[in-house]
């Protein structure tokens, strides 16, 4: 009788369109160590031709949703037919550079903890710290180590059913690691491998003018801000990174009074400050 093997990892990947990134990012998987005790589980978001991968395998799947609806229920949906151990976020766009299933698999600890990797990108290489807490949230993605917990990068036990927030059309990486893992009480700790971030597609979301998007997080932070000290601390710096370079969403006076007190308070640095300058008056 064939004995059947214990998948380690399951690996998700939302993707709507773009085959060809995404196919260098399942190749990445495909790739690492101990790749065989791995699935790939990539959910079509209703990509206009539906996503056919050569590179598939047997214990790989392809979920296709009816509608277009968005990455975080694409990961949600990825997250619940998951088989393996461990499960890893991937965006389309982004690939593997340092991973092994079995080494990672055998040091988790804690099965409620959520974990980070370094990534590296066209811009930079990170060297992340060993952990962020509620306190040291938002000035960890926003000012200290940009790009930290971006999703390409988290993993974490199947047990720990964590979700994303279906209700955000962005910041769901965010707002995954603030709401449902630290405002919960659970860990969140730089783990091991390395993650390339492409910061090459410029009509990504992330880059793209849309600023009522950030809104439905921003709404957000502000009614947990009512009952959470820490988030309300942080808001002024939020609004910054959020809305800075946006004239219509922070006025003039509002903009140069934040960036005097963020960098008084090295909560933002001169860089950021003239990025935002620079976008505002184009």
């Amino acid at each position: 009788m064939e004995t059947k093997i214990k998948l380690v990892a399951s690996v998700i990947i939302p993707a709507h369109g773009r085959s060809a990134l995404l196919e260098r990012a399942v190749q990445s998987i495909l790739n690492s160590n101990s790749s065989e005790l791995a699935e790939i589980i990539i959910v079509d978001d209703a990509s206009e031709t539906p996503i056919v991968l050569n590179s598939l395998r047997e214990c790989d799947q392809v979920i296709r949703l009816n509608k277009n609806s968005g990455a975080a229920v694409a990961r949600n949906v990825g997250i619940q037919a998951a088989k393996g151990e461990i499960i890893y976020l991937m965006d389309s766009d982004d690939y593997f550079i340092d991973r092994d299933f079995v080494r990672e698999y055998d040091a988790v600890g804690d099965e409620t903890t959520l974990y980070y990797s370094n990534i590296s990108s066209q811009l930079y290489k990170s060297d992340f710290p060993l952990e962020i807490t509620t306190a040291t949230f938002f000035s960890s993605i926003f000012f200290r180590y940009p790009n930290i917990c971006q999703t390409s990068s988290l993993y974490f036990h199947r047990k720990a059913n964590f979700r994303f927030d279906e209700s955000l059309p962005k910041h769901q990486d965010w707002d995954f690691v603030l709401f449902s893992v630290l405002m919960q009480g659970k860990a969140v700790e730089r783990g091991v491998g390395e993650v390339f971030f492409d910061r090459g597609d410029r009509g990504s979301l992330s880059r793209a003018y849309a600023p009522e998007k950030s809104k439905v997080w921003f709404n957000k932070l502000i009614l947990a801000g009512k009952h959470e000290l820490i988030i309300l601390k942080s808001i002024e710096q939020v609004k910054f990174f959020l809305f800075g370079r946006y004239p219509k969403e922070l006025g003039v006076l509002e903009f140069y009074s934040t960036s005097l007190k963020l960098l008084t308070f090295r909560m933002a640095s001169i860089y950021e400050v003239l990025k935002r300058i620079y976008y505002r008056n184009f």
